[in-house]
């Protein structure tokens, strides 16, 4: 399943966990994983930046030999099972908002370097030029000035 179908399947996710098969794994993408997380296990969350679709993908993810064990624990907790190859949809029927998903996925994106400013730039800059001007050329052999 292409990741634009995934996004547009949560985009319309009212209260459903869907997990997608891929490869060895089992998948729950942005609303399913903060359902799963929250209801089932505290996985691992990834976080991925799309360029294809321009937007932040948030998933969880575990092997699928445990499969029947996350369904148990569905099914101990009532919720209603729907099982295709490829898809399964654990309808729990908590609705999440988008303001739960975005707090929820806050932590979870990469964090953004902050900006030096322009000065501390500069002084850098001004420090690797003096470096460069006291180098004592004169005395150095090539391969040192190289190394340098």
């Amino acid at each position: 399943m292409q990741t634009k179908e995934i996004l547009a399947l949560e985009s319309a996710n009212r209260g459903r966990i869907v997990l997608i098969k891929e490869g060895i794994f089992w998948r729950a993408y942005q609303r399913s994983a903060y359902l799963f997380w929250h209801n089932i296990r505290e996985l691992k969350v990834t976080h991925k930046y799309i360029k294809t679709v321009k937007s932040d993908v948030f998933y969880v993810g575990f092997p699928a030999k445990i499969l029947e064990q996350v369904l148990g624990k569905a099914k101990v907790k009532g919720w209603k099972i729907e099982r295709e190859e490829r898809k399964v949809q654990i309808i729990t029927g908590q609705e999440v908002t988008e303001k739960q998903f975005e707090e929820w996925a806050r932590p979870f994106a990469a964090p953004i370097a902050p900006m030096e400013p322009e000065e501390v730039k500069a002084s850098g800059q001004a420090q690797i030029i003096e470096q460069i001007r006291r180098f004592p050329i004169m005395e150095k052999t090539p391969l040192e000035t190289q190394q340098f």
